[in-house]
């Protein structure tokens, strides 16, 4: 009995009519599953991001590099006195650790155009990105006048 009544509320549930949608709700949905524009929006992001000028290269980089050597020998020696040396398994460690900074005076105003450059692809992102939402929007909004005009 209770699957029986489970069931008719499931199918009554399912029969009942649609709720309508509204042009507001349709473009709201859109944008909010759109891909494209999502994609879109993460590129600009991405390029908004990249836009700085540690990027361009106006920043000093530093570098630190780290070594550990060690080596096991066997050790044979003959002195001229006639003292001889024998040892099996003589090990040597050479630790050795050094610190880099490099910082770029002049190259040619190559920092201003890469940071001139940085700043045409973030204002292309944001145009590609403004491109994106208005084609989104307005197939919305054609598709949706077309299915009212069927009704």
């Amino acid at each position: 009995m209770k699957r029986i009544l489970l069931l008719f509320l499931v199918v009554s549930a399912a029969a009942h009519a649609q709720s309508s949608l509204s042009v507001r709700d349709a473009m709201d949905l859109a944008l909010l599953r759109n891909y494209d524009l999502q994609i879109a929006r993460n590129t600009a992001e991405e390029l908004r991001l990249n836009n700085s000028p540690g990027n361009a290269g106006a920043f000093p980089s530093l570098g630190l590099n780290a070594r550990d050597r060690e080596s096991k020998f066997d050790v044979a020696q003959d002195f001229s006195n006639g003292t001889r040396i024998n040892r099996k398994g003589t090990t040597s460690n050479a630790l050795g650790a050094d610190l880099t900074l490099n910082y770029t005076l002049f190259n040619g105003f190559r920092i201003r155009a890469t940071q001139a450059r940085y700043a045409a692809l973030q204002e292309i992102g944001e145009q590609t990105l403004i491109l994106q939402l208005q084609n989104t929007l307005s197939q919305v909004i054609i598709r949706y006048f077309d299915v009212d005009r069927l009704k």
